[in-house]
């Protein structure tokens, strides 16, 4: 047998034989230590700490936050665009933050392990794991399409607050609640029907059975991907790489900039006018401008990591997925501050959130004095 052969060759070859004895020596030493230098213990510990407890823990807190920030934006009403725009991108902040509690995603790392850390998959009877296949993919549709909306959305909100800025009296005409509500359907629509596309055809489920109590489902590019790959790459690479990293990022830091220096300038003739040391900014330009500027710092950290371990994410070894988990957290982070950034900066906002709290306090106290 050919013992020396590289155990991520032997799997990328569906090497069945060599796969099933490495496995079985694996078992009957009750270690590891024998296997490639690139497959550690160490990183596997980091790997599922990441994966099942601290991008889990970011994900429900986001969402928690990002249900109260729903709640009172509808209650605040939507007279303004800011308020279509803001509801939007908490909305498909949110889609994202389902990725890390996917109970199909968790059961890889959580459910039975003779095959981990060589192989993440579904360790189950065939149908069971054909299942799991399929409400993964149906999760990370979801998820898919919140990532690429909430990409796009900053790009736009920066835009308003640029024309509300240096076209203040034009932006009633220009930017009305309608044509908000127009372009967040629009862009939820496009980035609707790009990932139904991607996770209903890119991806096929395969079973392997190596022996009697060893086997396991896992998902893999589809022949009809492969078929189509001189067109399937280049789309995916324009999606990645342009419409939800550098377009958007680039629009939003140069907005940003530009809307910052505007304010510094007003507000230095404002200040030679009226005498008065400190100035204040709009909060709804203010709300918007962070929420903006944690996408850009957080997706353009995203973006140039990516870059850098590009080689590192392509090879699949179990570094790429440490590497792959903490990319993750930054987008989940960012995901996650729209509520804190809201209460924080946004003293309208804030006085909702108390009273809505203070409500829900006296109603459930005068209840349990009635009984």
């Amino acid at each position: 047998m050919e013992e020396t052969r590289n155990m991520s060759e032997c799997y990328d070859l569906c090497d069945k034989e060599i796969l099933y004895n490495y496995i079985c020596k694996a078992r009957q030493n009750n270690t590891m230590e024998h296997r490639s230098d690139h497959i550690r213990w160490e990183i596997e510990i980091i790997y599922q700490t990441m994966k099942c407890f601290v991008n889990p823990s970011i994900s429900i807190i986001g969402l928690i936050g990002n249900i109260l920030s729903i709640c009172i934006l509808i209650q605040s009403g939507f007279k303004k665009p800011s308020n279509v725009f803001l509801l939007a991108l908490t909305i498909s902040d949110s889609l994202y933050l389902i990725r890390p509690i996917s109970a199909p995603s968790l059961l890889k790392v959580f459910g039975p392990s003779k095959l981990r850390p060589l192989v993440y998959g579904w360790e189950f009877p065939e149908n069971f794991a054909f299942f799991a296949f399929v409400v993964e993919k149906s999760i990370m549709c979801f998820v898919g399409w919140g990532s690429y909306v909430s990409t796009s959305l900053p790009a736009v909100i920066t835009l308003e607050r640029f024309i509300a800025v240096y076209f203040p009296l034009r932006l009633k005409t220009v930017v009305t609640v309608k044509r908000a509500i127009f372009i967040v359907a629009g862009i939820y629509f496009f980035w609707l029907f790009w990932s139904v596309f991607v996770y209903a055809s890119w991806f096929s489920f395969e079973y392997h059975t190596l022996s009697e109590d060893v086997y396991y489902g896992i998902d893999v590019y589809s022949q009809f991907f492969f078929d189509n790959a001189n067109i399937m790459f280049p789309l995916y690479f324009l999606a990645l790489n342009y419409l939800t990293s550098v377009f958007p990022i680039s629009i939003t830091i140069v907005s940003c900039i530009l809307i910052a220096l505007k304010i510094r300038i007003a507000q230095r003739r404002r200040r030679k006018l009226t005498k008065h040391k400190k100035t204040y900014t709009s909060r709804t330009t203010r709300t918007l401008l962070a929420v903006s500027l944690i996408f850009a710092i957080a997706h353009g950290t995203y973006f140039i990591l990516s870059y850098i371990f590009q080689d590192v994410m392509v090879a699949g070894t179990d570094e790429s997925r440490v590497v792959g988990e903490f990319l993750v957290a930054l987008v989940l982070f960012s995901s996650a501050s729209n509520f804190f950034v809201y209460v924080f900066l946004n003293s309208g906002f804030r006085k909702l959130f108390l009273d809505m709290t203070l409500k829900h306090i006296i109603c459930r106290k005068g209840g349990t004095e009635a009984v």
